[in-house]
C-alpha cells in the first residue's frame, strides 16, 4: 500500500556536492537548504486554497 493512492504527493531534492548520495560523507549547501524550506513553506501557506479551489471544482488536486 502507498500513500499516493489516497493523497498528492511530492518531494523536494537538494544537490549533494560531489554527487554523494546516501553515505556518511553527504553533505549539502545552507543557501539550498534554506532555498528548499522557502519552497516548502509557500507550498503549505498555499495549499489551503488551492484545496478549496479544486474543491469548489469538483476536482482532486
Amino acid at each position: 500500500m502507498m500513500m499516493t493512492d489516497w493523497v498528492p504527493t511530492a518531494m523536494l531534492f537538494l544537490r549533494s556536492p560531489g554527487g554523494i548520495s546516501h553515505h556518511p560523507d553527504e553533505s549539502v549547501i545552507v543557501a539550498d537548504v534554506q532555498a528548499a524550506f522557502a519552497v516548502m513553506v509557500n507550498f503549505i501557506t498555499r495549499l489551503p486554497e488551492v484545496l478549496d479551489i479544486s474543491a469548489r471544482q469538483g476536482t482532486v488536486v
